[in-house]
């Protein structure tokens, strides 16, 4: 979703906004963006749905390993807002983030083909994903604070 918002210059108050606008997201998600969530869910992956990445809020972030998937719109065909989803994937690499788009057309029409090309792009290998134990799981967000801050 795409929408031209005044926030607020104070960085508290901005915060607050931020958080409520990806509250308002999650509540009332996109066909396709709720048809993707369903499906990984189903499969047992590990993701935060609308949650607020250097400021931004991708569709799903996947935060053990460092990436990104939106699902774009036909509203992502237009001039303005591609300089401003090419801002968002600049920032997202410049701090060691992986981005990956895929399309409403995509997911409603090939999920599966998505779901794939997903796994891959997350976990390098298509697989049912295990949910790691509460200890794994923290040792593999140290493990990706690490890569992003030990990138090239």
């Amino acid at each position: 979703m795409f929408m031209n918002f005044s926030f607020s210059s104070n960085p508290e108050e901005k915060r607050k906004q931020k958080e409520t606008l990806a509250r308002q997201y999650a509540a009332n998600p996109t066909p396709s963006e709720l048809r993707l969530f369903n499906a990984l869910h189903q499969r047992g992956h590990y993701f935060q749905f609308q949650a607020i990445v250097l400021g931004y809020i991708p569709d799903f972030y996947f935060p053990t390993q460092s990436a990104v998937v939106e699902v774009d719109g036909s509203a992502h065909r237009s001039a303005v807002r591609q300089e401003y989803d090419d801002k968002r994937d600049e920032a997202f690499r410049n701090h060691g983030y992986r981005v990956l788009r895929v399309t409403n057309y995509d997911v409603s029409k090939r999920l599966q083909h998505t779901i794939r090309s997903v796994e891959l792009f997350v976990y390098g290998q298509t697989r049912q994903a295990i949910k790691p134990s509460k200890s794994e799981f923290k040792a593999m967000l140290e493990e990706a604070r690490q890569r992003r801050q030990n990138k090239p």
